[in-house]
C-alpha cells in the first residue's frame, strides 16, 4: 500500500498581542492499495501553545512546520497500518454490494 500525507487547513485565534495563532491542523492520510481501493484516515492535532517571544507569524510558516507538529503528535506508523488492516479485512471477508431491482 502506498501512503499519501497531507496537512491542513489550521484552525487559529487572535489574542491581545498575537494575531493567527495556530490551534491545530487537520491532517489526512490516504492509503492506496494495489488493487486501487483508496482507504482514508483524518484527524487533527492541537498545536503547541504559541510563546509571544518566538512566535511565528501565520505567513511563515512553512510546509515542514506543520507536517512536525502533525507527526510529532501523531504514530504514523499505527495509523498506516490501521488503512492496511482495513484493506486486508475488505479484501478477504468484507464487501458492499448494491441491489439492483
Amino acid at each position: 500500500m502506498n501512503y499519501q500525507w497531507s496537512y491542513g487547513p489550521a484552525e487559529v485565534f487572535n489574542d491581545f498581542q498575537l494575531r493567527d495563532i495556530v490551534q491545530h491542523v487537520m491532517w489526512w492520510c490516504v492509503g492506496l492499495a494495489e488493487d486501487g481501493t483508496a482507504w482514508k484516515a483524518s484527524g487533527s492535532v492541537a498545536v503547541p501553545a504559541a510563546d509571544p517571544a518566538n512566535f511565528l507569524p501565520f505567513e511563515s510558516i512553512t510546509a515542514e512546520t506543520v507536517q512536525h507538529w502533525v507527526t510529532s503528535s501523531l504514530n504514523t506508523a499505527d495509523i498506516e497500518a490501521q488503512l492496511n488492516r482495513q484493506w486486508l479485512d475488505s479484501a478477504n471477508r468484507q464487501s458492499v454490494k448494491t441491489f439492483c431491482h
